[in-house]
């Protein structure tokens, strides 16, 4: 069982980092939603915070840095290396 504490999460998202390598995850221990849809190469970020943040999404070794305002939401093309 995870916590709901974002503290817990960030403690399981840094257990399992290893394992999102083909998989986008944003760097920063910062409250966002990162929903991945492989089969448009498109991911979306949404900053969950009241603050605007510049947030890090990572993908396979490579990473693109968006700046968010509060709440703000934006698309990413991220295209995944065959393999």
């Amino acid at each position: 069982m995870v916590g709901e504490s974002l503290a817990e999460l960030f403690a399981l998202k840094h257990r399992l980092i290893a394992s999102l390598d083909a998989v986008p995850h944003v760097v920063e221990d910062e409250p966002a939603v990162c929903a991945w849809y492989p089969s448009a190469g498109k991911a979306l970020l949404w900053n969950l915070s009241d603050q605007p943040k510049t947030l890090t999404i990572t993908l396979q070794q490579r990473r693109q840095s968006v700046s968010l305002g509060s709440l703000e939401a934006a698309t990413l093309t991220l295209v995944r290396r065959p393999g």
